[in-house]
């Protein structure tokens, strides 16, 4: 039995069919097909490394969501910022939180949603137990560049 990238060619021979899979999401896909991969991820099984909080996973490949999983232990806190680029939702799974959005405070548990308009500062206190919460928003803009042709992007 022959190996190919480490997948056995038992019952058929896996160079026939391996250029067929999608690299990104390892989906089969046939010839001429519109293909778009579908990526997921168990999130209880995203464990923090040791140190100070914040993204301890994010999305990736190409897409025009960001998707990140924030994990904050007891106390840690994300200081009072703006983004004036794109509104973000926050949606708690495990633990508290309390945020202040435009100097309104509030106190997020497990399942809570809360939309943070673009404009407005917020910023993230974990309770007792610490907190992890997935923020979604749409990708940024990359850097601008001007120049006399109008602008473009980076």
């Amino acid at each position: 039995m022959r190996q190919h990238r480490g997948v056995s060619d038992a019952g058929g021979d896996a160079a026939c069919w391996l250029s067929r899979v999608c690299e990104e999401c390892g989906q089969l896909v046939e010839g001429g097909d519109e293909h778009h991969c579908v990526r997921g991820v168990g999130l209880d099984a995203v464990t923090p490394a040791a140190g100070p909080g914040g993204v301890v996973w994010s999305l990736g490949g190409e897409r025009q969501l960001e998707v990140n999983l924030v994990a904050l232990a007891s106390e840690d806190a994300i200081a009072e910022h703006l983004n004036t680029t794109v509104d973000v939702v926050v949606v708690v799974l495990d633990g508290s939180v309390a945020v202040a959005v435009d100097g309104v405070g509030r106190v997020l548990t497990r399942h809570d949603l809360l939309l943070v308009p673009r404009g407005a500062r917020r910023a993230f206190a974990a309770g007792a137990g610490g907190v992890r919460y997935l923020a979604v928003h749409v990708a940024r803009p990359g850097p601008m560049i001007e120049g006399t042709g109008g602008d473009r992007r980076s």
